[in-house]
């Protein structure tokens, strides 16, 4: 099968192989994905992290011959001000990238001499210094400081950067940043975890609708406040059956329950 790694900065993935289809999820630079068919400029892929599925672009990644020995163990960027240098045949430009792009350790080369680490496919090459990859192990602050990174990043039905994100993908990202891999979809995310009965800082709530099917899900802060995507991210109030939405002046959300991933704060 064939394995690819994404290069550009932001790769949509699609219910179809169209431009036009809706968004189902996207792709960061530098993940990992097999290849599992392609029709024309798309391509089906999997991702290697959550094992999710859809069409992408074939001009948004590269194949590779790499065989995973293990599990990618990647730096992964929580800056908001990334870029990195791009060659091609003698020229140069630049990369921006988003919150949360990964640098995959078993592809990226480190040149100690020059302090760069690179990334070489064919003709191609991507360049960064170390030192401007500021990842979850370089943050000295909390859990909270992790899930603040997101705050007011507008809302994009299955966004998973700091460009854009939705509810679920808010979750997957902070909770990757703690070595804790949740599946892409909230109601997928709902069968993980510890079921608890009441809220609890750093806790997962989920909501519902109607018919009880999952829809939303955000994190659970401390003083019963809860960060998640809702228009944009932010801090809201949670009661004891939603999320209090004060700019409307009613409940947003109905609550459907709450999972523990971490280890409960003292």
């Amino acid at each position: 099968m064939e394995k690819g790694i994404i290069t550009g900065a932001i790769a949509p993935v699609k219910a179809e192989p169209s431009g036009a289809s809706e968004m189902t999820s996207e792709l960061l630079f530098g993940e990992t994905i097999d290849v599992l068919e392609t029709i024309n400029y798309w391509a089906r892929v999997k991702n290697h992290f959550d094992q999710y599925e859809g069409w992408i672009d074939t001009r948004l990644f590269r194949n590779i011959t790499h065989s995973f020995t293990s599990a990618v163990d990647p730096l992964i960027s929580y800056s908001r001000d990334l870029s990195l240098d791009y060659r091609y045949v003698g020229s140069l430009s630049k990369l921006y990238l988003p919150m949360g792009a990964q640098f995959p350790s078993e592809l990226w080369k480190q040149d100690k001499d020059q302090n760069r680490l690179r990334l070489s496919i064919g003709q191609e090459q991507w360049e960064i210094q170390p030192s401007a990859i500021q990842s979850s192990n370089d943050l000295k602050g909390s859990f909270l400081d992790l899930c603040l990174f997101y705050l007011n990043t507008p809302y994009r039905w299955g966004g998973r950067s700091n460009w854009g994100i939705d509810c679920s993908g808010l979750v997957q990202m902070v909770f990757r940043s703690m070595g804790i891999s949740l599946p892409r979809d909230a109601h997928q995310q709902y069968l993980f975890g510890e079921p608890i009965t009441d809220s609890e800082e750093n806790a997962l709530a989920f909501f519902q609708n109607e018919e009880g099917k999952i829809i939303h899900v955000g994190i659970v802060l401390a003083e019963r406040k809860i960060l998640h995507a809702s228009g944009l991210v932010k801090i809201e109030d949670l009661t004891d059956s939603g999320i209090w939405d004060i700019r409307l002046g009613k409940e947003s959300h109905r609550l459907a329950g709450y999972r523990r991933l971490l280890k409960k704060v003292i």
